[in-house]
């Protein structure tokens, strides 16, 4: 117990670094150690919330599938679904979209079975799914999505989601290249963020404004954006390869601007904490920018080793795309110093890498297709069985309406019967009745007015039973009403 409430204390305090603390963990003993104290798997849930910041994201992945496995067994809804939702979104950053969709889905639909009052779980959830269709290019079905999740939060005046379902929108937007609506949308999410102060995603509307700006060679504006994205990411010290990314962004853009000294600043605070933190994903990329920020001052010998240091490190990542650009850059480079041989060799090889990347996109468009054709073969086969399911409900509401009138039927059938048996039953002995009143009326002779009303009434009251006799022998309409206390009597309709 006293080492489980040292590490809540020390998750709490962060006197350690996430990842620091992360390491001394006995992940086997986790699981069990939750069952002893309540507070500890949300000390961890802010671990690995911390951890997602890093570029470690698969120890946040740990540690999230953990926690889903205790707050599954406890039954928590709430803790479930948002760790569910986080684990998707882990899994959309480590490049596995096809994996993250399948599991939105089925998570959109465990929180529609469970019910979601206010809706917060399913608006994320729409984003997270518009997000995965992004990457797998089924931009119809990603914009679907957001517009949900947007309609959903204004309905529901949920401001404080609108810049995170903005911020995601903006990758629809780049994706189909309308760089008028990636500028709005960004704004409108700069400010809904900033009247928020929600920094966190302040500055990444910053830095997506910047890359636009820069994109259509407004400069000036784009160190703009780039410095303020970068002045927030250093005053909270999370994700240095943000502030690094940040910083070559800023000295791209003083290379446009001709501003050499200042780009190669820009580019060696950079690199500075790219070789402190060992960060080697935005390396190839750097190396090009100071390649091509020598090649701009003519400094060629200088130019050609960036170039290939960023070729190297680029085959080495395996990224196509990437390598693409470094080889287009090289040719130029190459041809500059009049090395035509080198430029020949470097052109044949951009060819045959454009070739390669060609057939890989064919086989990711394939990939795509036969996606996208499971997907809707699953719709339709759901709107099939929905259809089935309300036309039996139908039938059997139909079928229940008919044995009940059966039912009444044969209900009315029986007092019938009854009434028919109970007329012929009564129908003789009130004969003898009146056949005998007569003849004592005639054997007594004149009456006195008060037998004689006796008399009356009593023959009256005879002619009435064969009334009512008479009515239920030739009437079949039978209705039965309400009598008291769910007890019923037999009335005939005329």
């Amino acid at each position: 117990m006293e080492y489980i409430e040292s590490l809540i204390k020390e998750i709490n305090s962060e006197s350690r670094s996430p990842i620091e603390i992360f390491n001394s963990i006995d992940l086997d003993k986790l699981f069990s150690m939750f069952e002893k104290n309540q507070d500890l798997p949300m000390a961890i849930g802010e671990l690995a919330a911390r951890i997602w910041r890093t570029t470690e994201r698969e120890k946040a992945f740990i540690l999230e599938k953990k926690l889903l496995q205790y707050w599954e067994l406890t039954d928590v809804f709430e803790k479930i679904i948002i760790t569910r939702n986080r684990i998707a979104a882990l899994t959309i950053n480590s490049g596995r979209h096809q994996e993250a969709l399948e599991s939105l889905l089925k998570l959109k639909e465990y929180i529609l079975s469970q019910g979601d009052p206010d809706c917060k779980h399913l608006i994320n959830v729409h984003i997270n799914i518009g997000l995965c269709n992004v990457y797998i290019n089924n931009l119809e079905e990603a914009y679907k999505n957001y517009l949900l999740a947007e309609e959903l939060a204004l309905r529901l005046d949920k401001q404080a989601i609108l810049p995170d379902i903005y911020i995601n929108m903006q990758s629809y937007f780049y994706a189909i290249n309308d760089q008028k609506s990636f500028e709005e949308i960004g704004l409108k999410g700069l400010k809904i963020s900033s009247e928020q102060n929600n920094k966190r995603l302040e500055s990444a509307f910053l830095a997506n404004l910047g890359t636009h700006y820069f994109s259509n060679h407004k400069y000036d504006k784009a160190i703009d954006f780039f410095s303020h994205a970068r002045d927030y990411l250093i005053e909270q010290n999370i994700n240095h390869e943000w502030i690094a990314l940040s910083t070559m962004n800023i000295g791209a853009s003083y290379r446009e601007l001709k501003l050499h000294d200042k780009a190669q600043t820009e580019f060696d605070k950079a690199l500075k904490l790219c070789n402190e933190y060992k960060m080697t994903t935005i390396l190839p990329k750097l190396k090009l920018n100071i390649a091509m920020n020598y090649y701009r001052q003519d400094k060629l010998d200088m130019a050609c080793k960036e170039i290939t240091e960023s070729e190297k490190l680029t085959r080495d990542q395996g990224n196509l795309a990437e390598l693409k650009l470094v080889l287009r850059n090289k040719t130029e480079i190459l041809h500059a110093r009049k090395d035509y041989e080198g430029e020949v060799k470097t052109y044949q090889e951009l060819l045959d890498l454009q070739e390669e990347i060609f057939n890989e996109n064919l086989s990711e468009k394939s990939a795509e297709l036969r996606t996208k054709f499971e997907m809707e073969q699953k719709e339709r086969e759901h709107k099939i069985l929905e259809q089935k399911n309300d036309e039996l409900k139908k039938r059997n509401e139909e079928l229940e309406k008919a044995q009940e009138e059966i039912r009444i039927l044969a209900r009315k059938n029986t007092v019938y019967a009854m009434a028919v048996t109970a007329n012929h039953e009564l129908n003789q002995p009130l004969t003898v009745i009146k056949g005998n009143m007569e003849m004592i009326e005639l054997q007594i002779g004149n009456l006195n007015s008060r037998n004689k009303k006796h008399f009356d009434r009593i023959s009256t009251s005879l002619d009435r039973i064969d009334e009512i006799l008479h009515k239920y022998r030739e009437n079949r309409n039978v209705k039965l009403t309400e009598y008291a206390d769910d007890t019923f009597m037999v009335s005939f309709e005329e």
